[in-house]
């Protein structure tokens, strides 16, 4: 039994700083690389999304 996981960096837009990340994780039984490929693009497109939203958040400028 193994576990597999795939992760990505948020970062501020304006200065490109680290200011998140996300992460999928579950077993391997369930996450093969094929469906990790499929989860990818899908991950990438949320981190570019709360991104944009943390210029509306004091907390991130």
């Amino acid at each position: 039994v193994g576990t597999s996981a795939i992760a990505a960096v948020v970062r501020h837009p304006a200065d490109g700083r680290v200011i998140g990340v996300l992460s999928i994780a579950g077993p391997s039984a369930r996450m093969p690389g094929a469906r990790l490929h499929e989860l990818a693009p899908l991950l990438l497109a949320f981190t570019e999304e709360l991104s944009a939203a943390s210029l509306a958040s004091e907390l991130f400028n």
